[in-house]
């Protein structure tokens, strides 16, 4: 019987998560298991907080593992597909005339059919891909931007241009919709902040940051927005959270704040999935087998 030690971190409002990982088959048969439980909603995405409190350049002497992006990439997709509609058909401004009793339909008509818009999607992963073959679906030109030149039998076929991330300046001036699903890495930290978003004031874009909060800083978000360089944001994720109330971006307009919940659903069968990629990676860890979703330490993710 192995003695092992899990350390899981259990989200706000999924702490039962941590009873039915105890109390599933796998765990009836370990001898001791220790589940460590973080209320902090902050530490309950990515792996980038486990690794910055680690040594620099040196990998630690244990084997961690992470959840598969396939496991919420439909629940991100649908965020993302859902977000893009409502700015595109403008949603948000419909709401406001019923609030005002205003019957002006001039200001309500959408500028251009969604096909005829381009996305950009910052990042290629499982994630990344299965956003851009939903927007394919509904018709729009994407493009996407990877850290490294793909081969060609790596490449989705969904993704009309590939470009790769010293040609972000390119994919921002090409692109009505912007998703970043980026990784938080020493690489990625900061990516769109400063000027870097100027980039987008040829075509308004929309920037929708699904990824880390700190692919781009608050003012630099502010200056994007009271610039004119983008035409709004839809933000999940931000570099403090929970956002402070102090925080200007609750009140700017054009922005769209949601409390980093675009990958999660209290759904049974989704909380099912979360179980079973611990479990099958505690019966392969009991049973001598290589272990799955392993993080790459060089990579950072």
């Amino acid at each position: 019987m192995e003695n092992i030690t899990i350390h899981i971190s259990i989200p706000m409002g999924l702490t039962s998560l941590e009873d039915q990982i105890r109390n599933s088959e796998v765990g009836k048969h370990v001898a001791f298991v220790t589940i460590k439980t973080f209320s902090n909603p902050a530490t309950h995405e990515g792996v980038d907080l486990v690794i910055d409190s680690l040594k620099k350049n040196e990998a630690p002497p244990f084997i961690l593992t992470k959840t598969p992006g396939d496991l919420n990439s439909s629940f991100i997709t649908e965020y993302v597909l859902g977000y893009i509609i409502a700015m595109n058909r403008k949603i948000f401004e419909a709401r406001e005339s019923q609030s005002r009793k205003d019957w002006q339909q001039r200001p309500l008509l959408c500028n251009q059919n969604i096909a005829e818009c381009t996305v950009g999607i910052l990042g290629i992963g499982e994630i990344g891909k299965h956003i851009a073959k939903a927007c394919k679906v509904l018709g729009l030109h994407v493009w996407g931007m990877t850290r490294t030149e793909h081969v060609v039998n790596n490449k989705c076929e969904s993704i009309d241009v590939y470009r790769t991330r010293d040609h972000l300046q390119e994919v921002l001036e090409n692109s009505d919709y912007i998703v970043c699903v980026l990784p938080s890495t020493p690489s990625t930290r900061n990516l769109l902040s400063g000027g870097v978003l100027e980039a987008c004031k040829r075509k308004n874009t929309v920037l929708i940051n699904v990824g880390r909060g700190d692919i781009i800083d608050e003012d630099s978000i502010v200056q994007a927005i009271s610039n004119g360089w983008l035409g709004g944001a839809v933000l999940d994720v931000f570099p403090i959270e929970p956002l402070p109330v102090s925080s200007p971006l609750w009140d700017l307009p054009g922005v769209v704040i949601t409390p980093h919940t675009s990958g999660w659903s209290a759904s049974p069968e989704f909380l099912a999935g979360i179980i079973k990629v611990y479990t099958d990676n505690i019966q392969r860890y009991i049973t001598g087998q290589p272990l799955e979703n392993v993080l790459d330490w060089q990579q950072g993710y």
